[in-house]
């Protein structure tokens, strides 16, 4: 594996880069200011890795699988969780670099794409915890350079790689699939058209879908609840954003100080006669934009796309900066570093909470969940690490304050996976009851043969009204630097259920 390592152009240039990032990441968490922690969704990857399955509600198989391993080697350590996400995150940026390589550029051009890959906004942020974002940019960047080779040398060999690739994406992430609307629109209008007469073309095709069959086996047992989750998401929980506003906001988060190589980059493959050869990848990501335009998709689904244009357009700058504007180049890789360190703390909790909302407002930039709910003084992103151990705690205190014999046939009810993820982490040490929740794969998890005799609930008055005849207040969840709807949240003693929970349980479930 080492000797095709070093094949690879530029192959040292392009491992430091990698070094660089898992540095940045490594110290990001080991440094990790107060009071962040675990983001709301790690709680949630952790539950679904304890419970192994061919797929969730949400999302596919492979990040939970991935994880579980992690998660008996490394057991609670936050190091070890985020590990994944650093290592991928590496790997992409040094994708990008041999990307740039096999578009034509040489070692400025490399310097300048991983530079500007590392310096991604979007990155940076995605990359800090634990998801299948980051997995999913590994198999985006990795299908961007086995098709740059097809086109230069359709190998049987890169097609069955490339199958593979896009089968394994797909079991990650589902968003794979406009990858492949992009790549279908690129093959149509480009000569690689002559593609669709060859067949290796279509055993790749089968291939990627062999490896994601068990998957769409799993959705049709389960009656497709994926497709109930994106269009709750996409009608209920989405921002819808204009055209504009969509692209101002990839511009924040393809880093503002790169628009200029991103944007080179797209109209060298589109325009250029020297990109002509490439082609296909220009009309790729503009079909992918197209299509998140019309699905009304959140932002950073475009995040896996951008080492594609940051390496294309880096062989054009270096082309550009030749001759008498070679002092120019150390200046334009200045500029995105610049660039990278500036927003860095907008995407990444290297400051206190107080500070980075002091920093946020001084530069006017506050990035978008995409979601409609509010949030509060902090972004989403920062908000959502925050008072999760906290709320475990408060609801121990108020689990204890029942009578024993309550105590001991007791059931917690939550709202949202992030809320019944934390109490599953944090069960043994504050000695908490098991959880019902309606949310995504807790729906499915939910064990309703249990006769508890009392519930501790934190969702609202009027739903607990509806569903018990006693409700009492015993105590609240104070999280001030939390998301709006997660502080000052009552929570009540219910008892005596109008109908069994068990009955109920169908017309509760919170696909979102």
């Amino acid at each position: 594996m080492l000797s095709k390592l070093t094949q690879v152009p530029g192959w040292k240039l392009l491992l430091a880069a990698a070094m660089v990032k898992l540095l940045i990441h490594f110290t990001m968490t080991l440094a990790l200011p107060e009071p962040y922690g675990m983001f709301r969704d790690e709680y949630y990857y952790i539950a679904c890795a304890d419970h192994l399955d061919w797929g969730y509600v949400d999302h596919p198989p492979l990040c939970a699988l991935l994880l579980a391993p992690v998660r008996m080697l490394g057991g609670e350590s936050l190091f070890a969780l985020r590990l994944l996400p650093a290592i991928f995150g590496a790997a992409v940026v040094f994708l990008a670099g041999w990307i740039t390589a096999e578009l034509g550029g040489k070692r400025f051009a490399q310097w300048l794409a991983v530079t500007a890959t590392i310096a991604l906004p979007s990155h940076l942020a995605i990359h800090t915890f634990y998801s299948m974002n980051p997995i999913d940019h590994f198999f985006w960047a990795l299908a961007f350079l086995l098709i740059i080779k097809l086109i230069q040398n359709p190998a049987p060999s890169l097609w069955i790689a490339l199958g593979v690739a896009l089968g394994l994406g797909l079991q990650n992430k589902i968003s794979v699939l406009f990858l492949g609307f992009g790549f279908a629109v690129g093959i149509l209008l480009t000569p690689q058209r002559k593609w669709l007469l060859d067949k290796w073309l279509w055993i790749c095709g089968a291939i990627s879908m062999l490896i994601f069959l068990p998957h769409i086996i799993w959705q049709v047992a389960h009656g497709w609840p994926t497709l109930e989750f994106i269009h709750n998401a996409s009608q209920y929980k989405n921002t819808p954003l204009s055209p504009l506003e969509f692209l101002k906001e990839i511009m924040l988060h393809a880093n503002p100080f790169a628009l200029p190589i991103w944007t080179a980059g797209l109209i060298w493959l589109l325009l250029f006669r020297d990109g002509a050869a490439y082609r296909l990848l220009g009309w790729l990501f503009v079909a992918v934009i197209a299509v998140f335009l019309i699905q009304n998709a959140k932002p950073y689904y475009l995040a896996p796309a951008y080492p594609l244009v940051m390496a294309a357009g880096a062989v054009c700058w270096e082309k550009w900066l030749s001759g008498r504007l070679a002092f120019a180049k150390p200046i334009l890789l200045g500029v995105i570093i610049v660039g990278g360190v500036v927003v860095a703390p907008i995407v990444l909790p290297v400051l206190s909470p107080a500070a980075s909302i002091q920093y946020s407002e001084a530069l006017g930039i506050r990035p978008s969940s995409g979601e409609k709910s509010d949030s509060g003084a902090l972004p989403q992103l920062f908000a959502d690490m925050i008072g999760w151990e906290d709320m475990a705690r408060q609801l121990s205190e108020a689990v204890q304050s029942l009578p024993e014999n309550e105590r001991a046939n007791c059931v917690l009810i939550v709202s949202n996976y992030g809320q019944a993820g934390a109490i599953d982490f944090f069960r043994d040490k504050y000695n908490l009851p098991p959880v019902l929740c309606p949310h995504n794969n807790y729906w499915y998890w939910a064990d309703l043969d249990m006769d508890a005799s009392v519930y501790i609930t934190i969702i609202s008055l009027e739903d607990n009204q509806e569903v018990f005849e006693t409700v009492e207040p015993i105590g609240e969840i104070e999280r001030p630097l939390s998301m709006p709807y997660e502080n000052n949240r009552a929570i009540y003693r219910c008892a005596d259920p109008k109908t069994p929970i068990k009955d109920l349980w169908r017309d509760a479930k919170k696909f979102i």
